[in-house]
C-alpha cells in the first residue's frame, strides 16, 4: 500500500506524521501480523456525551456569534467516532493484515462538512463562510488540500457501513 507524499518541513504537523510514518514502518518491519488503521478526522460525542473538538469550537462560535472561516478546497475522509468503533470491533475479531483505511468512501470539504454540522445541530449554516486556499498558499505552508482516503478495501471486507453527513434539503433545514 502507497505510503503517500511526505510532508514538506514547514507543515506544522511533519513531526506528528513523520512519527506515525517511522511507527507504521517499524511495525510493518518486525511483525508480519499487523493491521495498521488508518483513519481521517473523527467526529461525534466521546462516551461521556462531549463533542469533537471541531464540533464544540463551532457550536461555542455560533453561541458567540462569531464567523467561521473554513476552506471549500481542503478535503478529508470524516470519521464518525460510533462507525470507527463499530469497525474496531468488528476487525479485532478478524484475521485481516495489512493496512487498512477506515472512513466514508467520499471526501468531503472542511466547509461542507462544517455546514452540514450546523445542520445537524439545527442551526442556520449562514455563520459558516467559504474560503479557499490558493495553491500557492498551501505549497507554501506545506498542506496538501487533498488527504482523503481510499476506503473501498475497507468498504469490500468489513459488514461496517460509515455514514455520511447527508445535505438536508431547504425543506428539512432549520
Amino acid at each position: 500500500m502507497d505510503d503517500g507524499m511526505p510532508l514538506p518541513k514547514v507543515n506544522p504537523l511533519f513531526g506528528y506524521v513523520e512519527a506515525k510514518r517511522t511507527g507504521e514502518s517499524w511495525i510493518r518491519s518486525r511483525h508480519d501480523n499487523h493491521l495498521i488503521l488508518r483513519v481521517g478526522p473523527i467526529y461525534g460525542k466521546n462516551a461521556d456525551g462531549i463533542w469533537d473538538k471541531r464540533t464544540s469550537s463551532m457550536l461555542e462560535k455560533w453561541q458567540d456569534g462569531k464567523e467561521i472561516h473554513v476552506a471549500n478546497n481542503l478535503f478529508k475522509s470524516f470519521l464518525h467516532v460510533e462507525d470507527l468503533a463499530a469497525a474496531l470491533h468488528e476487525l479485532v475479531q478478524s484475521s485481516h493484515k495489512g493496512i487498512l483505511h477506515l472512513g466514508p468512501n467520499h471526501k468531503e470539504s472542511y466547509y461542507s462538512f462544517y455546514r452540514k454540522m450546523a445542520v445537524e445541530h439545527d442551526l442556520l449554516p449562514d455563520f459558516i463562510k467559504e474560503d479557499e486556499i490558493s495553491a500557492e498558499e498551501a505549497r507554501s505552508r506545506g498542506v496538501p488540500l487533498d488527504t482523503s482516503l481510499d476506503t473501498s478495501r475497507a468498504e469490500e471486507i468489513l459488514t461496517t457501513r460509515f455514514r455520511r453527513l447527508q445535505q438536508k434539503s431547504q425543506e428539512e433545514s432549520p
